[in-house]
């Protein structure tokens, strides 16, 4: 039996995953369970002890300036509905104390 195809139906289970992941790995939760909440001023290997803590691996924490910009999670893909989460492939360039921006 064929499958039909839908235009773009990659796209939107793509995007759709990505969603699942981020509600799975809440890293603002990951954070604020540990106190660091935006607003804030913590020392970034504070925040990849939290990250730790919570997801059993750490993340990338990048920065702009002194300023948090982005926390990278890594996924190794076994299935398709199965994704475990790697150590990523750097630390990020976050150091010392930074600013954790409101949303």
């Amino acid at each position: 039996m064929r499958r039909s195809v839908t235009k773009d139906r990659d796209v939107y289970a793509y995007f759709n995953k990505a969603l699942e992941l981020r509600a799975h790995f809440d890293v603002y939760k990951a954070l604020a369970d540990q106190g660091i909440v935006p607003g804030s001023t913590p020392n970034v290997n504070d925040m990849h002890k939290a990250v730790q803590k919570a997801f059993g691996v750490d993340a990338q924490i990048n920065c702009n300036n002194g300023q948090l910009s982005e926390v990278w999670l890594y996924f190794q893909v076994q299935t398709k509905d199965n994704y475990v989460a790697q150590k990523p492939a750097s630390r990020g360039s976050c150091r010392g104390y930074i600013h954790y921006p409101v949303k």
